[in-house]
């Protein structure tokens, strides 16, 4: 998404060292928050879509529009304007960029329903951060120019190191030191002071050019002819390559985003690990001329495409972990991306085509996020989008120099790549583990999956699944299993001692944050009401049509569309019974749900002896701690109800599964009357130096740690 140099073989740049560190330290600050403003937004937006992966991706995908737009800016101007001309305009965009500061959105930009959700999160984005992060996206073509007219036609290469030096530690620094020690809001100011400091620098460098090089006529780039013949052009045939390389490159990120982050949180220290690779292949690419070794990539891309499909597509179960398979999909983002950039880099212009080149590669990232934030959901039922970008990346290496590969190498390697790319369009809907696929769709929340066991004669399952995540199942056969709770909900999970805690009152108002496949609807009796929160319009279709608990419940079982935090904040006080908060994304609770402010809206809307019920079962995240610190800070008091005393294969003669819930109650003699209904394992837990999480500050690595 940055590539924003050409060569280093160029002669460095020249000047006084005052005009070399003036220049710099604009490219390098321009570059450190062009990249960290990303995280920064992201985190205020997440909550209000659902606390998804696609939030991120379509993030992305406006960030990688204001980067297009940005250097079609910086083009523009160098090319069609006057040095002081130059100045003045820029000046003034920075000025205005200052004045909309800061860049932390409204709450009234919290969305009313679920619907339009890219449209609304782009909207968010342009409003908040548009004028700035266009002006920062401009910075290092526009300044490089600037440098070449003031040092007097001195080549501006070597600060490329600079910007990416920038861009790599914006997106390092970001998860590991700003997320866990500064609020959002904290961070939104810190950022907004830094856009002050570099406005401050960018009217040094605009003042220098004016004095050193406002007398020159020709436009910018005619004062860009350094290392004329610096690029292999002649075999590009043509600009198209510096878009379709880098478009391929952009959908293996925002792709490997989407699969990395289904399975674990949607959070900034795992959006930032796939950018920072991404990042790292156009360093290396354009750090010097013989970096990028063709053959040994185009090898490399060819084992770890075909380990990626393997573990894929494989009809047998391949007792491969799910950090395993995270580390495979980056390492073939890498690699893929590495011949994507290298290519791009080998097909790099002279130096008087500099601000078009970067416009090119802009293009093709900006296309990538299209085709995977926007076409992809419409088109394609799966995140499939790496498994077709990996051929396709093959295919144009194998084509883009035709006559350094023999013949049969090429047409071969098209073949396999053609076939690898119906494999991934067919497959899916074979690759179910032993049941027969029902249903597949994806959409702006993720992808979801139903399928049904074969007939068995003692029973037959039907299951839904979110990613990799089973989010519910029901006994379809024999029928009289139909109303039995099953997996996480089962009778001995955490929700199904709160509903004993609550089985002597009748007509119960019951919430439920998170549909799945409804199957707490089967605790319902006559009299009762149980709210489903749910914000994924393709979850409610299939529980009302793919299972029977909401349709056989003996309560009645409204469905609310929307954002389940943002619906039981409209509920007034005192309302429930029961609260249940059971919002998977995939293997992962979204994080907003979490809060202090969530717990508050939450217990508010308790009757004075109503159960809070919290289901957090995660293989990556230990969350109960969190909820605890959380209880602990409301002076309520919180019980951990793991199923860990049963075994797992005891559990699942139940039709149950192994789940770790934790109660929030101020009912009296909760542990005694739960010891009294169940043999569960019911305890304390640690939350020892466990930071509160807020709204405006969560520190996620506090919950990796303690797994």
């Amino acid at each position: 998404m940055n590539g924003l140099a050409t060569s280093t073989t160029a002669a460095a740049p020249g000047g006084t060292r005052s005009l070399v560190l003036t220049f710099g330290v604009a490219i390098f600050l321009g570059a450190f928050l062009l990249f960290q403003v990303q995280p920064i937004i992201a985190r205020f937006i997440l909550p209000w879509f659902g606390g998804t992966t696609d939030v991120w991706t379509t993030c992305l995908l406006y960030f990688q529009t204001m980067l297009l737009i940005g250097y079609a800016y910086a083009h523009l101007i160098a090319v069609y304007l006057r040095p002081r001309a130059q100045v003045i305009v820029h000046l003034v965009l920075v000025a205005a960029a200052v004045a909309v500061l800061p860049i932390t959105p409204s709450e009234t930009w919290q969305p009313p329903d679920s619907s339009w959700p890219i449209l609304r999160i782009l909207a968010i984005l342009a409003v908040c951060t548009g004028l700035p992060f266009m002006v920062l996206a401009a910075t290092s073509p526009l300044m490089q120019s600037w440098f070449v007219r003031t040092a007097k036609g001195r080549s501006p290469y070597r600060f490329y190191a600079v910007s990416n030096a920038g861009s790599l530690l914006a997106l390092v620094s970001y998860p590991f030191v700003f997320e866990p020690l500064l609020g959002r809001v904290d961070q939104s100011l810190i950022w907004s002071a830094g856009v002050g400091v570099f406005a401050v620098i960018a009217i040094v460098c605009g003042v220098r050019l004016w004095r050193g090089g406002a007398g020159e006529q020709p436009p910018a780039a005619e004062a860009l002819r350094v290392d004329e013949g610096s690029g292999d052009d002649s075999a590009s045939h043509g600009r198209w390559w510096w878009i379709v390389f880098p478009a391929v490159g952009s959908v293996l990120l925002l792709g490997t985003t989407n699969l990395v982050c289904q399975d674990l949180a949607p959070v900034p220290f795992l959006w930032i690990a796939p950018l920072a690779l991404y990042l790292l292949t156009f360093v290396l690419c354009f750090h010097q001329e013989n970096f990028y070794q063709r053959g040994r990539m185009l090898i490399g891309l060819v084992l770890v495409g075909a380990g990626v499909f393997y573990v894929r597509y494989s009809m047998r179960d391949i007792p491969i972990s799910i950090p395993m398979r995270t580390g495979l999909y980056l390492l073939a983002m890498f690699v893929g991306c590495m011949i994507c950039h290298g290519e791009v880099f080998r097909l790099r212009p002279p130096a008087k085509r500099l601000t078009g080149y970067y416009l090119s590669i802009a293009l093709g990232g900006a296309l990538g996020g299209v085709a995977v934030a926007v076409v992809a959901p419409l088109v394609l039922s799966d995140y499939l989008e790496v498994y077709l970008a990996l051929p396709v990346c093959l295919m144009l290496a194998m084509w883009v120099r035709p006559k350094a590969l023999p013949a049969a190498v090429r047409y071969g390697s098209t073949v396999a790549a053609v076939g690898a790319m119906i494999v991934a369009l067919v497959a899916p809907a074979f690759t179910t583990s032993g049941f027969d696929s029902i249903f597949m769709g994806r959409n702006f929340y993720g992808v979801l999956r139903v399928a049904q066991e074969p007939d068995n004669p003692k029973s037959t399952r039907r299951v839904m699944r979110h990613g990799t995540t089973v989010h519910g199942f029901q006994f379809v056969q024999p029928t009289f299993l139909r109303s039995l709770p099953t997996g996480y909900y089962g009778p001995n999970s955490g929700i199904g001692l709160a509903m004993r805690l609550m089985e002597h009152r009748s007509n119960r108002t019951i919430g439920v944050i998170g549909l799945g496949t409804g199957t707490i609807a089967a605790y319902g009796r006559p009299g009762d009401v149980m709210y489903f929160y749910e914000i994924n319009p393709q979850v409610e279709r299939l529980a009302k049509e793919q299972f029977y608990y909401l349709a056989e419940s003996e309560a009645e079982t409204p469905v609310v569309l929307g954002d389940g935090r943002l619906s039981v904040e409209k509920v007034p006080s005192g309302t429930f019974d029961v609260l249940v908060v059971d919002a998977f994304n995939s293997d992962a609770i979204p994080v907003h749900l979490l809060t202090k402010e969530a717990f508050e809206i939450y217990l508010d809307r308790l009757k004075p002896d109503g159960i809070l019920a919290l289901h957090l079962t995660n293989n990556f995240l230990s969350l109960g701690p969190i909820a605890f610190r959380v209880a602990d800070e409301l002076a309520w008091p919180a019980y951990l109800l793991s199923s860990s005393r049963l075994s797992a294969e005891a559990l699942r003669k139940k039709g149950e599964s192994p789940s770790t819930w934790v109660v929030v109650t101020r009912r009296r003699n909760v542990r005694s009357d739960v010891l009294i209904t169940t043999s569960d394992d019911v305890r304390e837990n640690t939350r020892a130096n466990i930071s509160l999480w807020t709204d405006d500050f969560v520190n996620i690595l506090q919950a990796v740690g303690r797994r």
